[in-house]
């Protein structure tokens, strides 16, 4: 086989290499990423009962979002009247991810971020499971602001944002519109594996066909 051959072959390899490469790496990037679900709520204390009865939805308001300790692509998100499932906004984060979640601005006047809000900060696998639309659950935020007057108290909150009353303030009737993304906690998985073992047989393969190649000549 002529040097040109041999300089062709080699190219296609490394490029057929390179291309595995990248498919692999993008899956383990993808794998990574976690959905969460942020709500906020004007309450009248820090400790509500029941936030779908005592509260108010905060439409339009704007958080700075990091991901441990650094500020996320998306960031600052801004919740909106309907993100499939209900008011909130959502969040793309790495799995397991230490968060700090801040509010910047449209809270109704004269309201503040409750006590443990001023910021809010979790780990995501500590999140409680919230309602995702049909069968499926994922992590969740439910950000409180109180009244000035009120933000003093000692208002008895968990660290995952909800009110330490065994209630987790779900409030998804009436907006399933989510499109249902099957049962079980609400991940994202791909073939990292398999593509990483394409990406070695790849390797392989070349590399004995180089070697033939250059016995042969």
């Amino acid at each position: 086989m002529s040097n040109r051959s041999l300089t062709r072959l080699l190219a296609a390899v490394l490029a057929a290499i390179a291309l595995l490469a990248g498919l692999a790496s993008s899956s383990v990037f993808a794998q990574d990423d976690e959905a969460v679900l942020l709500r906020a709520f004007a309450c009248p204390d820090a400790s509500p009962a029941d936030t779908s009865a005592e509260c108010e939805h905060m439409i339009g308001a704007t958080f700075t979002v990091e991901a441990n300790g650094v500020e996320t692509a998306e960031s600052p998100v801004t919740t909106v009247a309907d993100v499939g499932i209900g008011p909130g906004a959502t969040l793309t984060v790495p799995a397991g991810a230490d968060l700090t979640i801040t509010l910047v601005s449209g809270a109704p006047d004269g309201y503040v971020p409750a006590p443990g809000f001023d910021p809010f900060s979790s780990n995501v696998d500590d999140l409680p499971q919230v309602g995702f639309g049909g069968e499926s659950t994922g992590p969740g935020v439910n950000f409180i602001a109180v009244p000035s007057d009120t933000s003093g108290d000692d208002g008895d909150t968990d660290d995952n944002g909800s009110a330490d009353d065994g209630s987790t303030g779900d409030d998804t009737s009436g907006t399933t519109t989510l499109p249902e993304t099957g049962t079980g906690p609400a991940t994202l998985t791909n073939p990292a594996t398999p593509i990483a073992m394409l990406l070695i047989a790849a390797t392989l393969f070349g590399a004995g066909v180089l070697t033939r190649r250059f016995r042969a000549v």
